[in-house]
């Protein structure tokens, strides 16, 4: 973070520590692509996952246009971190408000806040991300992959219908005795940056 909160996510930071108490800083990895390119403008929530030796990181981009998208970098050490060539490597489809355009709505297309989850019973892996459908109800959308990198997009799998409660953020699935369990953060209000919960019944 270069300053100006998440606006100006350039980066990320990276530290490391043998006692989960003390840390050093390192030097940052994974800087925004190019002017232009699809995460020229941001990135921020990564996600990492280890398959075979190999560490892939998940991660949101924005564009010029405020756009969102998801993107991959690998790294066999944690240190190094190589973009994938073929980012990003999941973007909302037809379902999605990807065709509203910027214009219209103030704000680019919706496709943040990765987390995968290993289906191991199907051999699969699940990515839940943040999105928005095209009439702008809130939801929470998954993609599968069976290795981390080609990704197809499912949709929407938890829509929230009610339009003041306008953004489900950060999804985190976990298993306990075969129940599967969602949990995200929620803002809600046109435009807001956050809301009292107080606002809701």
């Amino acid at each position: 973070d270069r300053g100006g909160g998440w606006l100006g996510s350039r980066d990320f930071g990276h530290a490391v520590s043998e006692d989960l108490y003390s840390w050093t800083p390192l030097d940052s990895v994974i800087p925004t692509g190019p002017t232009g390119s699809w995460d020229g403008n941001i990135v921020f929530a990564p996600h990492v996952v280890e398959k075979g030796g190999v560490y892939y990181m998940l991660y949101t981009g924005l564009d010029d246009h405020w756009n969102q998208k998801i993107g991959l970098a690998t790294s066999t050490d944690l240190f190094e971190w190589e973009k994938y060539s073929g980012n990003p490597v999941v973007e909302p489809q037809k379902w999605s408000d990807r065709n509203l355009g910027v214009d219209k709505i103030g704000l680019g297309a919706t496709c943040r806040d990765p987390m995968v989850f290993e289906d191991t019973s199907n051999s699969r892996y699940l990515m839940y991300y943040t999105a928005a459908m095209e009439d702008r109800r809130p939801c929470i959308a998954v993609a599968q992959s069976e290795d981390l990198v080609t990704w197809d997009d499912f949709g929407p799998t938890y829509v929230e219908d009610d339009m003041t409660y306008n953004r489900l953020e950060s999804p985190f699935i976990c298993e306990n005795a075969g129940q599967y369990y969602l949990f995200y953060s929620g803002k809600g209000g046109p435009k807001t940056m956050g809301a009292n919960p107080d606002d809701f019944s």
